[in-house]
Order: C-alpha cells, then sequence, then structure tokens
C-alpha cells in the first residue's frame, strides 16, 4: 500500500482474507480458496473485452449467471429466514434481515417500463439495448414456466459451459445450510463487487450504435450494494453458520472454480472474434 492507498489486488486481499478470517478452516483450504478466488477476479476474460461484439457475446453468456443467482439466493433465505407456520421467530434477526432485504432487491430493485423488476429481467432489459440476443435464455425461461424440468431446459437451450455453471449452483441450492451459505457468501456475494467495477471500466469501448448504458447501471448498482453493504455482512453469515464446517469451505472452493470455468469458456468464445487491434 502507496500512501495509504490500497491497490486492486490489495483491495482484492483485503476482502477474501477477511471473509476467511471469518471460519476455522484449515490453512490448506483457505490456500486454495483464495487462489481460485485471484484466478476469478484477475481473469482474462475482462482484458478481452475490448469490443462492442465481445461485450455482446459476453452478456449472451454471463446471462445465466445471472438467472441462477436467485435460486442460490432463495435456498440461503430458507434457512435465514424459514417460513414456518405458525410463525417463529428466526434464530438470528440480523441475518433474517440481511437476507431480505437481499432478496428485495433482487426481485424487484429496478425499474424497467415503469414497473418493478427484479436484476434479471433488468439484465435482459440491458441485453436488448446493446443488441444482444435473448432468445436462449427467453426460450429456457418460457420452458421453466411450462412445468418442463430445469435439467431439460438447460438441456435444450443453454451453451455447455453455461449449463455446466448453472447445475453446479443448482446443486450448492439443495446442499447444506452450511454449504449453501458458504457457496453464497464466498461464491457470489464476495467476488461480484471485485469483477464488476473492472467489466464497467471496459465499457468506454466504442459502442457502434449499441447502448451499453443500461448494462453499466446494472454493474455499478451491483458494485455499489454488494461491495458497501451485502459483501461486508455476509461475513456474518459464514461466522454463525459455516465457520467450523470443512464441507462448507469445499462449497466454497467450487463456486468459486465453477465461476473461473465460467470465465474461462467465455473468454475462448469471445476470442473468436476479432478484437481491438483487429486480431
Amino acid at each position: 500500500m502507496a500512501g495509504g492507498i490500497m491497490t486492486k489486488t490489495e483491495h482484492s486481499l483485503a476482502r477474501i482474507e477477511a471473509a476467511l478470517a471469518a471460519t476455522r478452516w484449515d490453512a490448506s483450504l483457505c490456500a486454495e480458496i483464495r487462489a481460485a478466488y485471484h484466478r476469478a477476479v484477475s481473469h482474462g476474460v475482462f482484458e478481452a473485452l475490448s469490443t462492442p461484439e465481445r461485450l455482446v457475446r459476453f452478456l449472451e453468456k454471463h446471462v445465466w449467471a445471472v438467472w441462477d443467482f436467485m435460486s442460490l439466493t432463495k435456498s440461503v433465505q430458507e434457512v435465514l429466514a424459514p417460513v414456518s407456520r405458525p410463525w417463529q421467530p428466526a434464530p438470528h434477526a440480523g441475518l433474517a434481515r440481511l437476507i431480505n432485504e437481499i432478496v428485495l432487491e433482487e426481485e424487484s430493485g429496478f425499474v424497467v417500463d415503469g414497473r418493478s423488476a427484479s436484476h434479471f429481467e433488468f439484465y435482459l432489459h440491458a441485453m436488448r439495448a446493446a443488441g444482444a440476443d435473448t432468445q436462449q435464455i427467453d426460450g429456457f425461461a418460457a420452458a421453466l414456466r411450462d412445468g418442463i424440468a430445469w435439467q431439460d431446459c438447460l438441456d435444450r437451450f443453454a451453451p455447455p459451459p453455461a449449463a455446466r455453471f448453472v447445475r453446479i449452483t443448482l446443486e450448492m441450492a439443495e446442499a447444506t445450510p452450511a454449504e449453501r451459505i458458504a457457496a453464497f457468501a464466498l461464491g457470489r456475494e464476495q467476488l461480484i463487487p471485485e469483477m464488476f467495477p473492472v467489466l464497467s471500466g471496459h465499457l468506454a469501448v466504442a459502442t457502434h450504435g449499441r447502448d451499453f448504458g443500461p448494462f453499466r447501471h446494472y454493474l455499478d448498482r451491483h458494485t455499489e450494494i454488494d461491495g458497501e453493504e451485502h459483501g461486508p455482512a455476509t461475513q456474518q453469515m459464514l461466522e454463525i453458520w459455516a465457520a467450523d464446517d470443512p464441507a462448507a469451505g469445499r462449497a466454497a472452493l467450487r463456486a468459486i472454480q465453477a465461476r473461473v470455468d465460467l470465465w474461462d469458456s467465455i473468454l475462448s468464445s469471445v476470442s473468436d472474434l476479432p478484437g481491438a487491434d483487429g486480431l
């Protein structure tokens, strides 16, 4: 740190170290999580998004991770703010409030065409504004509404790398409470504030008639709420629910590695398109 100002790398280190400090997982597991975390937040896919066409390709691949987020989030809500009749107070009211606030924001925090919209719906709006193809994800959502099993919907509509990512997420949503919370806290809430500002920085590329304004708004909104509010608060989730459970640590590692694998696949896909230098 120079002059008391942290570099991006130092900031990332501080974030993951603070989260891991809330646990008592063994040193080797923490080292694996730390390494995977840094691979995710410093991945080469961000530098590769050098043209509007590459950004659009990214949107088309990343939207699947936007959709599956709510399934994991809802599974954590079942743990921290369970629905019961007759009603009983949640074991930790502060954590119940946190997860309920996250769900409220994610399900209805944006406005599209004058009505409340989920983050997923706003992401679709951002895709359309940028000229991205939403046919696959729209078909997937329609098939789900028709009652088709999610596994069959994935097989039919999702690109294989995205399908693998979503399957891991939905498996996590059925795991133990500690594993769900660790995957959510470290695999989502601690990662997003580090990754999305980098993405936002690449929106300065020439747009050639494409509107990336809604996508920038999406990124900035997530960076603000996850970095300043939700991310730090999820450390308490880890401490209370997962600190002494090595299986939770392994779930977190699996979730982060799944993100790295998704980034690898997107990097390979966008690299098929010409970059800013025409190569």
